[in-house]
C-alpha cells in the first residue's frame, strides 16, 4: 500500500485556487463613506455622480514642462505652435517680445505681465495667485485653448521674495504692537530656510489646482549648469545640467506634469540640400548625460508615439497622440 506522504525530496501537490473570474464574492449591501451609511441606490447614485464627474474633465489637455536653456526655443515653440487663443502669463523680463502685434490684436495671445515687481515691497505673485485663482473659479480659463507660463524659474523667485516679505511685514507688526516680544526682527527680504519650507508646500497646491483647468498648460523653466568634480585627482570638471529651481521644487513639480522635456537647439554646419542649418527639438527621454534632469513623456507608455528627440511642435504633437489640436474661438480685444 502507498503511502499518502510524499517522499523525501519531492513536494506535496499543491491544490490551484480557481480563477478569478470563478470566484465570486458578493458586494456589501451597505457602505460608509465620509462618516454616512449608504445602501441600494444610494450607492448606485453616489458612483454614478462620480463616474459623471470624471466625465465631464476631458483628458485630452497636455501637461507639459519644457526645460531649457537661453534661445532654445522652450519659450517660442510654445507661443508660435500651441492650439490658440493663447494666454501667456509672462513672469521672465520681455517674454512677450516674441509675441507678434497681429496676434495681440485678434486675440490669439493673451499677455499678463508679472515683471516689473518692487522688490522692497512685492505683490506681483500675490496678483497672480488672485488671477489664477478667479480666472479658474469664473470660467476665463475656458475660453482659452492654451495657458503659457513663463517661467517656472522666475515664478518660483518671486515666490519665495513674496514669502519672505510677508514674513518680514508680520513680525514688524508684531513687535510694533508688542515691543517685549521675543519675535526676531527680519533686517531685509532675504529668504531664510522655513521660507522654503512655505514655498514648497504653496507651489504643489498651487500647481495641482491650475491643472485642473480645461486648456493645455506649457510650463518653462530654465536649466542650470554646476562643474563637478567625480574624484579627487580630477583635474577637468564635468558639467551637470539641472532645473534651476530649489532641490525641493525640482523633485515635486515636474511629477506634477505628464511631459517633461529638455529644449534643444542643434547646429549643422553642413546641411544638406533642404536641410535646415539649424534644428529645434525635445528631447522627451532621461539620458545618463543629463542624469538630474527629470524627463519623461506618457505617450509612451502602450506604445512609442513621440521620439526621443521630437521636432518643437505642439500642434503636431497633440495631433499625433490624440489630444486636441484644433484653435477656440478667438475673442477679439475691444477698440
Amino acid at each position: 500500500m502507498l503511502s499518502s506522504k510524499p517522499s523525501i525530496g519531492t513536494r506535496p501537490a499543491i491544490q490551484q485556487a480557481p480563477p478569478p473570474s470563478v470566484v465570486k464574492k458578493p458586494l456589501s449591501k451597505e457602505i460608509e463613506i465620509f462618516g454616512r451609511k449608504l445602501e441600494g441606490e444610494e450607492i448606485s447614485r453616489l458612483f454614478f455622480s462620480l463616474k459623471k464627474e470624471v466625465e465631464a474633465v476631458d483628458p485630452r489637455y497636455i501637461r507639459a514642462m519644457v526645460i531649457g536653456a537661453k534661445h532654445s526655443g522652450k519659450t517660442r515653440s510654445a507661443i508660435y505652435t500651441l492650439p490658440r487663443p493663447i494666454c501667456l502669463f509672462a513672469f521672465d523680463p520681455d517674454s512677450e517680445r516674441m509675441v507678434k502685434q497681429e496676434w495681440l490684436e485678434t486675440g490669439e495671445v493673451v499677455v499678463v505681465r508679472f515683471y516689473g515687481d518692487d522688490p522692497s515691497a512685492p505683490s506681483a505673485y500675490r496678483r497672480y495667485e488672485q488671477i489664477a485663482r478667479e480666472w479658474k473659479t469664473n470660467g476665463v480659463f475656458n475660453y482659452f485653448a492654451s495657458l503659457v507660463i513663463d517661467s517656472f524659474t522666475t515664478l518660483q523667485n518671486i515666490h519665495l521674495l513674496q514669502i519672505s516679505f510677508e514674513d518680514r511685514v508680520k513680525k514688524d507688526n508684531l513687535l510694533k504692537s508688542d515691543p517685549n516680544s521675543r519675535v526676531k526682527r527680519r533686517l531685509d527680504n532675504m529668504p531664510e530656510l522655513k521660507d522654503y519650507s512655505t514655498l514648497k508646500t504653496n507651489s504643489i497646491l498651487e500647481f495641482m489646482s491650475l491643472c485642473a483647468i480645461p486648456c493645455h498648460i506649457v510650463l518653462t523653466a530654465h536649466v542650470k549648469e554646476e562643474n563637478i568634480y567625480e574624484e579627487e585627482d580630477d583635474l577637468v570638471p564635468k558639467v551637470r545640467t539641472m532645473l534651476n529651481a530649489t532641490p525641493a521644487l525640482t523633485s515635486n513639480i515636474p511629477p506634477l506634469f505628464g511631459e517633461v522635456y529638455l529644449a534643444q537647439e542643434t547646429i549643422n554646419n553642413n546641411p544638406k540640400k533642404g536641410e535646415a542649418r539649424i534644428s529645434y527639438t525635445w528631447l522627451t527621454e532621461k539620458t545618463n548625460a543629463l542624469r538630474s534632469v527629470p524627463l519623461g513623456t506618457r505617450f509612451n507608455v502602450e506604445q512609442e508615439l513621440v521620439a526621443r528627440n521630437e521636432p518643437q511642435d505642439f500642434r503636431a504633437l497633440l495631433k499625433k497622440v490624440g489630444y486636441f489640436y484644433q484653435d477656440k474661438p478667438f475673442i477679439k480685444p475691444k477698440e
